[in-house]
């Protein structure tokens, strides 16, 4: 509660440049999860502190440009720390099989990943570390920013008065939101490749 609170006042005061600071600065490991800050930038707007239309857009951008550092740090950097610091088992069973994931499936995983709390954060990094075409990254990692986005933000727009309750709630049952966001993306994707599959 005091996060949600904390969150509020400074959104309240600070708009979009907090939106868009903290939602940054969480790509770069400040533990505060883009759910909270989309969900407190659609109260803002239902507030009528913010645009929320102008809130959707410059959380995208927000969101894209971090995501876009992570996958050039991966490039540039990514493997040597592999490298040098991840080895053994974990990186056998988790590391190296989630790269593969990215290189034989790019648009499910990549596109999925947007949904993903935790893996979000490392999937432009992998990416990078991966050697994923950057047109392919940019192509599905976008398109799952631009149904994120929206729909937290929507999510606390309509909360209005409840929205301690709602992240109190996502706080509380981040596994459970993960599974929704995951199937909603699944279902999402899947559409996306069928309907890309057909046009083909």
């Amino acid at each position: 509660m005091v996060l949600i609170t904390g969150l509020e006042n400074i959104t309240e005061n600070f708009g979009y440049l907090a939106i868009f600071g903290i939602i940054t600065a969480s790509s770069f490991g400040l533990p505060i999860p883009e759910e909270l800050v989309l969900l407190v930038a659609g109260w803002a707007a239902s507030q009528h502190f913010i645009s929320l239309p102008i809130a959707v857009f410059v959380a995208v951008l927000a969101i894209f440009i971090g995501d876009n550092i992570g996958y050039y740090l991966g490039k540039k950097y990514g493997q040597g720390f592999l490298n040098r610091y991840v080895k053994g088992e974990f990186r056998k069973k988790f590391v190296d099989k989630l790269i593969n994931a990215f290189h034989k499936h790019p648009d499910r995983t990549i596109f999925l990943a947007r949904f993903v709390m935790g893996l979000r954060f490392i999937s432009p990094i992998l990416s990078g570390a991966g050697k994923i075409k950057w047109r392919e990254f940019v192509m599905y990692d976008f398109a799952g920013i631009l149904i994120f986005v929206p729909a937290v933000v929507g999510i606390g727009y309509f909360a209005g008065q409840n929205l301690a309750l709602i992240a109190k709630a996502v706080q509380g049952s981040i596994l459970a939101f993960s599974i929704v966001m995951i199937i909603i993306g699944f279902g999402l994707g899947f559409w996306l490749v069928k309907r890309r599959r057909a046009k083909a």
